[in-house]
């Protein structure tokens, strides 16, 4: 009987951690969902900003000119939690075969995500700021931090990138690594350029330039911010799943087991009875 207790206490820790990690898998799925919602809307709303830019071209005064220091900053963003499948690792292995020993040593780092924030500091190495907390709900503000440090940054820097994972597909996700300053050269469409003319602007073309390009610096930040996420929701999805059909297959093969033990134990005590008469 002892046999039998015991595979039944096995049976129940199974069923709630099948519970468990098919409630994990609706949450991201739910959290996927939105947070790429959010993204679509982002990529429309720079189709419409990058226009502007086109009108202010020619007045650009590129900051890239001005001389700096060839010294740069690399944000590293990964998870806070873990149960994501291989999110992280393939993040490790990218900064391992793509950024050597001497490129980390001599950059500034900024890490996003308890996950990766170990990685950095068993390499002993210091980063300049570390955010731990990275979840949906802390993007926006988030964003909004990182903003004022790569500003402050770019003051003594020459380039600042990114270096996160890219929901190529739902199943795939792709270590990348992006510039997040200076900002990329946008063209603006012929079609587009003939009607730029006819903007009016009561302000100074400069400060117009000066704040469109922050309002840029900071969607380009919280759109990698929002990347990282989908890719971190979508590899959990994924891990949830495979754990959850996992259990319920182990679930039924114990089930299988659990009844053969029991017909077998009551059996041999029917058996038993017959024979003492």
């Amino acid at each position: 009987m002892s046999q039998l207790i015991q595979i039944k206490q096995r049976i129940k820790s199974i069923a709630i951690i099948k519970k468990i990690t098919h409630a994990m898998r609706l949450i991201s799925m739910s959290s996927h969902s939105r947070i790429k919602k959010q993204l679509e809307s982002l990529q429309n709303y720079k189709k419409h900003i990058i226009p502007l830019l086109c009108a202010l071209n020619e007045e650009k005064e590129s900051a890239e000119s001005e001389l700096k220091p060839h010294k740069k900053v690399i944000i590293f963003i990964g998870s806070e939690k873990g149960l994501c499948g291989n999110f992280n690792n393939i993040l490790f292995q990218y900064i391992e075969h793509h950024i050597t020993p001497e490129e980390l040593a001599t950059s500034t780092l900024i890490t996003i995500g308890k996950k990766i924030t170990d990685f950095i500091k068993k390499k002993d190495l210091k980063p300049f700021k570390q955010y731990t907390k990275f979840n949906q709900s802390t993007i926006e503000s988030l964003a909004e931090q990182l903003y004022l440090d790569i500003t402050q940054l770019h003051e003594t820097h020459d380039s600042i990138q990114c270096v996160f994972n890219f929901p190529k597909t739902f199943f795939i996700q792709e270590p990348r690594l992006e510039n997040l300053l200076p900002l990329p050269t946008y063209e603006c469409p012929t079609e587009q350029a003939a009607d730029l003319d006819e903007y009016i602007w009561p302000q100074n073309k400069k400060d117009v330039q000066t704040m469109l390009f922050a309002h840029l610096t900071k969607l380009h930040i919280f759109s990698v911010l929002s990347q990282s996420i989908v890719a971190e929701q979508a590899a959990r999805f994924i891990s949830m799943d495979s754990s959850t059909q996992n259990a319920d297959k182990l679930l039924k093969t114990m089930q299988l087991t659990y009844n053969k033990l029991r017909q077998a134990k009551i059996t041999k005590e029917l058996t038993e009875l017959s024979s003492s008469f």
